[in-house]
């Protein structure tokens, strides 16, 4: 992906965000977005498709870029942020959630003007979001092993998810019950039960490296095949 443009699917991208993803239908390039004068990499991405906006987070540029996605241009840039990695769209609330891994904080916005609501201050390198929609809680990881629990409601971290090592990617699977956590410094990927708020096994990688895939998706939720 290039840092100065999105490479956009739009309509596969919307649908998929929705839950209507064809199979049949292949990806196919519709529009290229410009992002302005980026400077560096960019991460994570978060869609909300009531206002039909895509924000961006603009690690290197210590930005988030806002794209309307129905006029296929840039809205605006997002100024004061320190390494943006992580960013979620929470419905229930209508928030949009930032994790910073310069400052440790999670920044939670009113999605709608991007007034900032709150910051959470985890203390070091906040990284990957997920929204838990069962439960109605964001997962953030972050720090040397953690997923920090955020209600949505309160707007405060209620609780911590402990792990061996720092969290890179993670994935909820799709019966909603377990999280699947990249953790590269521990050479495995974390196997967590979200009801229990626990690591209850995990999936052996080749041994610890610097290497931080962002696409860890379970195919099978029931996978239990080399948990340990």
């Amino acid at each position: 992906m290039s840092i100065h443009s999105l490479a956009v699917g739009l309509a596969m991208m919307i649908s998929a965000a929705a839950g209507a993803q064809s199979t049949a239908a292949p990806l196919e390039l519709e529009a290229r977005i410009p992002l302005g004068a980026v400077s560096g990499r960019i991460d994570h991405l978060a869609v909300d498709l009531k206002r039909q906006r895509l924000s961006v987070a603009e690690l290197g540029n210590d930005t988030i870029g806002v794209v309307n996605l129905a006029a296929r241009k840039m809205q605006r840039t997002m100024l004061g942020y320190k390494e943006p990695q992580g960013i979620a769209y929470e419905p229930s609330t209508d928030a949009l959630y930032v994790a910073n891994g310069g400052d440790g904080s999670v920044r939670i916005l009113r999605a709608d003007d991007r007034t900032l609501l709150q910051r959470i201050d985890l203390g070091q390198d906040a990284d990957n979001v997920r929204v838990d929609v069962a439960r109605k809680r964001v997962l953030v990881g972050y720090g040397k092993g953690a997923l920090a629990l955020i209600d949505p409601s309160s707007r405060k971290k209620v609780a911590d998810i402990r792990l061996q090592a720092h969290p890179e990617s993670f994935q909820i699977d799709e019966s909603g019950s377990r999280a699947f956590v990249n953790v590269p410094d521990a050479g495995q990927i974390a196997v967590v039960d979200l009801g229990k708020g626990e690591q209850v096994g995990t999936l052996s990688t080749s041994g610890p490296s610097r290497e931080f895939p962002d696409g860890v998706r379970p195919r099978d939720s029931s996978c239990t095949g080399g948990l340990s």
